[in-house]
């Protein structure tokens, strides 16, 4: 098989690298997992590589030699509560040196293209009536969002210097399986019949991604000539309320959601007199993203989905 039909998929344990990993070797590629710990057993089109933690990155040079693309979805997403100061640190060792040191790595050994798996949050954390644009001026809050607003920054202006083609991808929200994050929580929630107070949460939008989807966008970035050198937002073709993204997540664990239509100024109280300001205006909030620079450059859309609503 070519170096060319060879992808390096970093995080290939993780919930997107795992989807990333199948998505390639369905669509025919030789895909190398990088995990930490690299132990799983290979089979015909799918080698393990050991890669350490990304601050203390393994040698990977002569598995990135027979790579045609790095598809890097490793990173730090979730910690516990610390300080500001501290958490940004850790999240800078992890999502911005780490990245570069294996952006370093792949250059040298001749890999031609490095798809950086971002996040939404680099844009904000909400719009108010106009979507987010890849052009917006960044705004990231969370010191995830700062981490992987740095790590872009970063390897963008790496990719001249050091003859990689880079490609960033911002997603929103991820649905898939297995759940991760807020959606597992909520993927918790449906599973043990436990009735979820956002019956009423109807008219927010909020875009979202599902993996299926955005396999199909970095499969795309993978070989467009087009791709390089750009960000892209992605998302499902239209937004849904909080309500409708309860209930993708109970068709993912093919279930029926209990919608308790708890009163919105109810809800907000609640919420407001435990501090939790933020998860507030994610519930009520909206986030919407403008895929259009996605589909002009690439010609990529995603497919429809007739639960949108």
């Amino acid at each position: 098989m070519s170096k060319r039909n060879a992808i390096f998929i970093t995080g290939a344990n993780g919930c997107v690298g795992r989807a990333m990993m199948h998505g390639f070797v369905s669509a025919g590629a030789k895909v190398f997992a990088g995990t930490r710990a690299g132990n799983s057993a290979d089979t015909e089109m799918i080698s393990y590589v050991r890669m350490g933690t990304l601050p203390d990155l393994n040698d990977l040079t002569s598995v990135l030699g027979e790579t045609d693309t790095v598809v890097h979805c490793a990173g730090l997403a979730h910690i516990k509560a610390g300080e500001d100061e501290e958490l940004l640190d850790r999240f800078r060792e992890v999502n911005v040196n780490g990245t570069v040191k294996l952006l370093r790595q792949a250059a040298a050994s001749g890999v031609r293209r490095f798809i950086f798996i971002s996040s939404i949050g680099v844009n904000g954390e909400q719009t108010h009536g106009v979507p987010f644009r890849p052009g917006d001026m960044p705004a990231p809050q969370a010191a995830y969002a700062i981490s992987k607003f740095e790590a872009e920054q970063e390897i963008l202006a790496l990719s001249s210097k050091l003859n990689i083609e880079v490609v960033i991808i911002r997603p929103p929200i991820i649905v898939g399986a297995p759940p991760v994050g807020n959606i597992k929580t909520i993927a918790n929630w449906i599973s043990k019949g436990f009735p979820i107070p956002f019956g009423q949460l109807t008219e927010n939008r909020r875009s979202y991604v599902k993996l299926d989807t955005l396999f199909s966008l970095v499969k795309t970035c993978a070989y467009h000539p087009s791709a390089p050198g750009n960000i892209f937002l992605v998302s499902e073709q239209n937004p849904v309320s909080t309500c409708g993204l309860v209930e993708q997540v109970a068709d993912l664990v093919d279930l029926r959601a209990r919608m308790l239509p708890l009163p919105i100024l109810f809800l907000r109280a609640i919420l407001l007199a435990m501090g939790k300001t933020k998860l507030l205006n994610q519930l009520t909030g909206d986030l919407e993203v403008d895929c259009s620079l996605t589909e002009k450059v690439l010609g990529w859309t995603a497919s429809r989905n007739p639960k949108e609503n």
